[in-house]
């Protein structure tokens, strides 16, 4: 039976998942609405590259005007707080060089059916190893791409299961750019031919589908959000459920709404604190799935059963 290249069924993303990171021991996961010209960081998606100088200076005035203070600051070098005021900065929407990841593939597949882009995409990063950060260095002074865990996040980071990837950038204090390069790399151009990045397009057409089949995994704007914000908006769209006359079944909504990741699969989801090295999809998923065919393009960036083409335009 021949199957797609695209992804239609929460059950058959789970098992492309399960068979992409069989051999993986740390798995990020990034859903988009809309496809993407090139990885990169939100500072870094201007014109013009923006120097080191320049970030330190938002960083500052961030502490500053925020009059934020760390918890156990004083145990900290100023390294470390630099490291965490980065974190806090891109939780609370700073343009940073920091791009937001998650450990659980159903959060990204969530947020990459939102609005109606017409060509969603979930991005799987295999970053084993890459989590071995030195907290003592500048974090502004990297020269490759580290991922992380964020100190103290926020709710909303807690419940989409954040992790963050920090990016090196070839442009100086001085505002110079390196002849070699030009300001942020593409994290699918840093990492070409290493095996890290895939991308798993989504059909469109199903979207709606898979946000509803979401909903039973308990993976909601309720539990995305897990504010008075993100209950507004769950009630918002069984409101609109309801003015256009759409049999709803009360029992299983109620289940969906109280049906948090922890009670569903704590193996997959990982609600215990702690950022588990591994995840096990078994216990949501046994649909069986084929061998990966593999193939790099010019970019680094590899589709599931599909090669990767870089002529696409920003969401």
């Amino acid at each position: 039976m021949q199957t797609s290249t695209y992804i239609g069924s929460v059950s058959s993303y789970l098992a492309v998942v399960r068979e992409l990171t069989a051999d993986s021991e740390l798995a990020l996961f990034r859903g988009q609405p809309n496809r993407r010209r090139a990885l990169l960081p939100p500072i870094a998606r201007h014109n013009q590259p923006v120097s080191t100088a320049v970030e330190r200076q938002m960083l500052a005035m961030f502490q500053q005007y925020g009059e934020f203070t760390p918890k156990e600051a004083h145990t900290w070098d100023d390294q470390a707080s630099n490291w965490h005021l980065l974190s806090q900065a891109q939780q609370f929407g700073m343009k940073t060089r920091l791009m937001a990841w998650s450990q659980n593939p159903l959060i990204a597949l969530w947020f990459a059916c939102q609005r109606g882009a017409p060509e969603p995409y979930v991005y799987l990063f295999r970053a084993d190893g890459l989590d071995e950060v030195d907290f003592t260095t500048d974090p502004l002074a990297i020269s490759q791409t580290r991922v992380f865990s964020p100190i103290e996040a926020r709710p909303e980071a807690t419940a989409q299961r954040s992790w963050y990837s920090i990016h090196p950038s070839k442009v100086g204090s001085d505002g110079q750019v390196s002849p070699q390069a030009q300001g942020f790399v593409p994290l699918e151009q840093e990492l070409y031919g290493r095996d890290r990045l895939l991308e798993i397009p989504l059909l469109r057409a199903m979207k709606s589908k898979l946000l509803a089949e979401l909903a039973t995994y308990g993976i909601n704007e309720r539990t995305v959000y897990p504010g008075l914000d993100g209950l507004c908006q769950h009630l918002n769209h069984w409101l609109t459920a309801k003015s256009a006359g759409v049999e709803t079944d009360d029992e299983k909504l109620e289940v969906a709404v109280n049906n948090l990741p922890s009670t569903v699969a704590g193996k997959l989801f990982g609600y215990s604190g702690i950022h588990p090295r591994s995840l096990d999809y078994q216990a949501v998923a046994s649909a069986p799935t084929e061998s990966l065919t593999t193939g790099h393009s010019l970019s680094g960036l590899r589709q599931y059963r599909r090669q990767y083409t870089a002529d696409f335009d920003f969401d």
